[in-house]
């Protein structure tokens, strides 16, 4: 299924050099929360997951939840270049096979 793609790759815990319990975690410190936001922007990207069902694979989130760290990620995306080639460089990690020429949001 689509939404292996997460879990398979657990990219953010290597890129962030965050433990993947953290990530899952209720800890709301900004080294966790951003990469755990990205997580969420992902997953709406790249898959067709359900809201709920990214918020259960990301620590029993809320699906509202998803929609707030998934949209502050795709308006980041936007303003800062930094933020994009983040997003792009994860992207290539999970899979390399997809080549993209921008990182342009859905919920923009």
């Amino acid at each position: 299924s689509e939404w292996r793609t997460y879990e398979r790759g657990r990219w953010d815990t290597d890129h962030f050099n965050v433990k993947y319990d953290d990530l899952l975690s209720s800890k709301r410190t900004a080294d966790i929360v951003h990469p755990r936001q990205i997580a969420m922007y992902l997953c709406r990207q790249m898959t067709t997951a359900p809201l709920q069902a990214v918020g259960k694979a990301l620590g029993n989130r809320d699906h509202t939840t998803v929609i707030h760290g998934a949209e502050k990620i795709a308006q980041e995306v936007v303003k800062n270049d930094s933020m994009r080639n983040t997003i792009d460089i994860i992207i290539k990690k999970i899979n390399p096979s997809w080549v993209i020429n921008s990182c342009t949001p859905v919920f923009a």
